[in-house]
């Protein structure tokens, strides 16, 4: 299976980044850390104005993950791509351990190997964000999940630490010991009803939840010393005028996303795809049903749970990578809906020709990655030009301020204070939030999608002072 999945660690790894800016703010956590620092620390200046922008900081687990590759290699995105690749990797043979509990060697193989080895994860991959690290951890706490009663004192607290490092990652994973709780008031009323006796806590999985407890508290009163959740941040960001509508778009928006996953281009023969995806969420579907009435019914919770904690988040547009922590379950569902199909030809046979159909589907598109990475720079801070800003910007005095759409990056790769821009903001709102601050130079990045800084330099009449390519720098003229 790894021979399988090597692709994964050597096919489209490039010395380059776009602006994302995310990636910007793990990375200087995860140099604070390697340094013996506070991580939190940050040259982006707070503020209020854009609450659904970001965090002021984000949680320690993924740039404790990424802290030893930066002490070791510095901001080398070749690098952090290879180590990316490889957390990829061990998350897709984590995932083939998941389905081979239930289902044959081929068919986990074949389902891990559609999804995965896949254009979309090798294009995923090269992002430095905590999507992947954080699912792998999520499907380790469910693998633990649904052996707790076969779990031995020491897995118990081995299950308790994965649930609470898998905390650290994202605020999101609150939602394991949710479910641990949910199971244990679930088998004291079961069993109080059936015997009349409790069962034991240690077989319950109440250890792991107190260790989960215990090493949320540890690591972040006395280890990182952590000023503050950010759950607060985000589920301030779970405001709704119509909560129905939301549920109802977000829904048609993942359903889209999750058949995209499936859906590369072939030239002539596009049209075939079309079946191929829609069979793909039909298969989802019926086995979504089989898994309710079977053997899997907290498999089945945990899914409807996640699925309706990001129906519900109103943000929608970053893919569906939101998803990823429960794509083992939809998996699991497809595999179960592909199982309850009655076939007037041979089932393996079948089986085999539609995997060779969407393997040779999805290695037309890496074949093409693959001979075009090599001279590939993704649009980012690695272009000529972005080079040259950057350059320049290193230049300005250590006092000076820079508004960018893009500060966590701008700040990391500078070293310099940034504040926010807003991007969906008018010129007139930008004056009033940024008067406070008083940046001294607004920033427009070219290929970020927006012209807000030149709008805002515009009103403000500010002075354009360097240019290259699409790049400008404006010193403020208040």
């Amino acid at each position: 299976m790894a021979l399988l999945l090597s692709p994964l660690l050597f096919i489209n790894i490039r010395n380059s980044h776009d602006w994302g800016d995310d990636f910007a703010g793990y990375l200087t956590e995860a140099q604070h850390i390697a340094h013996g620092e506070a991580f939190y620390q940050s040259r982006v200046v707070p503020q209020n104005y854009m609450p659904s922008y970001a965090p002021q900081y984000y949680s320690y687990g993924f740039p404790l993950l990424l802290s030893p590759v930066v002490r070791a290699f510095g901001l080398d995105f070749r690098a952090l791509d290879i180590y990316m690749s490889l957390w990829l990797v061990a998350w897709a043979l984590l995932v083939f351990y998941y389905l081979r509990r239930r289902f044959s060697f081929f068919t986990a193989a074949a389902f891990v190997c559609i999804v995965f080895v896949n254009p979309w994860f090798f294009e995923f991959k090269v992002q430095v964000i905590s999507d992947v690290p954080f699912a792998f951890f999520f499907t380790l706490g469910m693998l633990y999940f649904l052996r707790r009663q076969e779990l031995s004192l020491t897995g118990n607290i081995l299950w308790g630490i994965v649930m609470g490092f898998t905390i650290g990652i994202r605020d999101l994973g609150y939602l394991l010991p949710a479910f641990l709780v949910a199971d244990l008031v679930w088998a004291d009323v079961l069993s109080m009803m059936q015997t009349g006796a409790r069962p034991g806590v240690l077989r319950r999985g109440g250890l792991a939840l107190g260790v989960a407890g215990a090493f949320v508290l540890v690591m972040r009163l006395v280890v990182f010393r952590d000023p503050g959740s950010q759950l607060s941040h985000f589920v301030s960001l779970y405001q709704s005028p119509d909560y129905w509508q939301t549920i109802l778009a977000n829904l048609d928006v993942y359903t889209r996303l999750y058949q995209g996953l499936f859906s590369h281009e072939v030239g002539r023969y596009t049209f075939m795809l079309h079946y191929s995806t829609a069979f793909m969420l039909v298969l989802a579907v019926l086995g979504f049903i089989r898994l309710l009435y079977g053997a899997g019914r907290w498999e089945w919770l945990i899914l409807v749970a996640y699925t309706l904690v990001v129906l519900l988040f109103p943000f929608s547009s970053q893919g569906f990578r939101y998803m990823l922590p429960v794509l083992p379950l939809l998996m699991v569902c497809a595999a179960l809906g592909a199982k309850s199909i009655q076939l007037p030809v041979n089932r393996y046979a079948a089986g085999i020709a539609f995997f060779l159909f969407m393997m040779l589907v999805n290695v037309r598109d890496i074949k093409h990655l693959h001979g075009a990475q090599a001279s590939v720079v993704a649009p980012g801070p690695m272009t000529a030009d972005s080079r040259a800003m950057l350059e320049y910007i290193g230049t300005l005095p250590d006092t000076a301020i820079i508004a960018t759409v893009k500060p966590r990056a701008v700040a990391l790769l500078t070293g310099h204070r940034t504040c926010l821009l807003p991007k969906n903001a008018t010129p007139a709102f930008i004056s009033g939030a940024l008067r406070r601050v008083a940046p001294q130079y607004v920033l427009h990045i070219d290929g970020v999608m927006t012209d807000i800084a030149n709008d805002y330099a515009a009103y403000e009449h500010d002075s354009l002072v360097w240019q290259q390519g699409g790049h400008r720098l404006y010193l403020s003229g208040r």
